[in-house]
């Protein structure tokens, strides 16, 4: 999730909380569209699944990672992002390499939560 999206919106919503309390003037019609205008995009945003490459789309179908199979395969996925993460050497090189050449820490990220919450595969 969009952290700088997040906290806009929650500014938009604090202002208009701020006018209120402070019994200004105030177009009520037009802070109401703007604030469910907000909640919808943050609702959407926070709804919406990762778009992930090819390449991780690849790993993760070695590991079963359906709800019959339980946490364990979860975890064996989680720890292997995790290694190739922090020490390299991974036995998924290609995957490997894409993190290192996309912004480590942030794809790193995105990866646990693509394997914890579900994605989708980019075109």
């Amino acid at each position: 999730m969009n952290k700088t999206k997040v906290m806009q919106i929650l500014n938009s919503i604090d202002l208009g909380l701020n006018i209120i309390e402070e019994g200004q003037q105030l177009d009520t019609q037009a802070l109401t569209e703007s604030v469910r205008t907000d909640v919808e995009d943050l609702k959407e945003e926070l709804n919406s699944k990762p778009v992930m490459p090819k390449v991780f789309d690849e790993f993760s179908k070695q590991f079963d990672l359906t709800e019959q199979q339980g946490s364990d395969c979860l975890d064996g996925a989680l720890d292997e992002v995790y290694t190739m993460y922090m020490h390299g050497g991974s036995k998924f090189e290609e995957l490997e390499e894409y993190m290192r050449n996309n912004g480590d820490e942030d794809f790193y990220s995105k990866c646990v939560y693509a394997l914890v919450n579900g994605y989708e595969v980019e075109k």
